[in-house]
């Protein structure tokens, strides 16, 4: 069956670009699973016109404390990261409307060069990676739509958050504890409106 599949799309390559527009949606949550074959899974999203929400994440590995991490709240839990991704495909640039893209925990070093393709995006959660903000900040300034940058527990310093807040003053930062405890009951109290 495999193989009738695999020619199928052979001679009806426009076949296989519907099959991928079919699976498009505004809002999705990719589940990484597999490191070794995710980038393949993952670059047909790329061509999804409609997508404004996309959330990468790791649930399914050894050792990987899901996000929120609490290193540092609760001394008894450690913050490990058996699998790390090392990098996001250059291809998340082609999301030109994309509005909320959430990167955290994936155990990532840098942001995509092609991050600055994204025009229309709002929010950017690249916490709990071991992203060095100042290696990033140019990518994260030209952003011109961006509002929310969340990065609890990225490495940065006051020299990054005054660049960031000195270029940019409409981005609001989320970086400290209470930004999290706030940011949690704002959670909490949509869900509880919505109820």
């Amino acid at each position: 069956m495999k193989i009738i599949c695999l020619v199928f799309f052979f001679f009806f390559p426009g076949f296989s670009d519907l099959f991928a527009q079919e699976k498009c949606k505004s809002n999705i949550e990719f589940e990484v699973g597999d490191t070794a074959t995710y980038r393949q899974r993952l670059i047909p999203l790329f061509r999804c016109d409609s997508l404004k929400s996309l959330t990468i994440k790791i649930t399914s590995n050894k050792g990987w404390v899901v996000f929120p991490s609490v290193q540092g709240i609760d001394s008894r839990v450690k913050y490990t990261t058996n699998t790390k991704l090392g990098s996001v495909p250059e291809e998340l640039g082609y999301l030109k409307h994309l509005e909320y893209l959430d990167l955290s925990d994936l155990g990532i070093s840098q942001l995509p060069v092609s991050l600055v393709n994204l025009s229309n995006l709002k929010t950017l959660n690249m916490s709990f990676n071991r992203i060095a903000i100042s290696g990033d900040i140019e990518k994260i300034l030209s952003l011109s739509s961006l509002k929310t940058l969340k990065i609890y527990g990225c490495d940065f310093n006051e020299d990054d958050l005054f660049r960031i807040k000195t270029n940019r003053p409409d981005i609001r930062v989320l970086y400290t504890m209470d930004d999290l405890v706030q940011e949690s009951k704002e959670k909490q109290q949509l869900e509880d409106s919505s109820k």
